[in-house]
């Protein structure tokens, strides 16, 4: 699994295959992303997720994220919240 993480807002300089691809797909494509949050992650965090239509798949508290399956209009939204640190895509 290769992680690619990027601050929230930032674009990234170099793009893998796969995120491209992830970038350019339409707009109700489900992601595999990789969320590192600003605050202790915990069900708030995980709440706040699926109200932007996330579904978690692994927690990752050693980088104090979480791996989530999510479109990428509902990632739009994550990042515009406020709450993320930063992100990848999951391959």
């Amino acid at each position: 699994m290769a992680v690619f993480l990027s601050q929230a807002g930032t674009p990234a300089t170099k793009l893998s295959t796969n995120e491209a691809t992830a970038l350019a797909a339409p707009i109700d494509s489900q992601l595999r992303v990789i969320v590192q949050f600003k605050s202790q992650m915990g069900p708030v965090q995980h709440r706040q997720v699926r109200r932007f239509g996330g579904t978690l798949y692994h927690e990752l508290p050693i980088i104090n994220g979480a791996a989530y399956h999510i479109s990428k209009h509902g990632l739009d939204q994550l990042l515009a919240s406020g709450i993320v640190e930063s992100y990848s895509f999951d391959q």
